[in-house]
């Protein structure tokens, strides 16, 4: 029972230590095609980590902006109305004083 136990963890440990081994020679590859804008793979990392970021504080942002333009749409919207509302009280009162 332990002796598989271990086996199995012997197995994912191999999957593990291979998944980092392809994601090492992936950044290798990387660093090597970038034309020299990188000489360690932590820069690459750090680069990511930085992108990323910088693309989540964008997206809340642009949602925020999204929400303040769909809100001021509606105020317009509701202005319009108001205004049109107006419009027609002062041309029915118009129309009663040219009777």
């Amino acid at each position: 029972m332990q002796g598989e136990i271990l086996k199995e963890k012997a197995t994912r440990i191999e999957k593990q230590k291979n998944a980092v081994e392809k994601y090492e020679q992936f950044l290798k590859q990387v660093m090597n095609k970038s034309g020299g804008e990188y000489s360690a793979i932590e820069e690459i990392v750090k680069r990511f980590e930085t992108l990323n970021a910088t693309h989540k504080e964008l997206s809340e942002i642009q949602f925020k902006k999204e929400a303040q333009l769909t809100q001021m749409k509606n105020d317009a919207g509701f202005n319009e109305k108001t205004q049109n509302n107006e419009i027609m009280k002062l041309n029915n009162q118009i129309a009663k004083l040219n009777t």
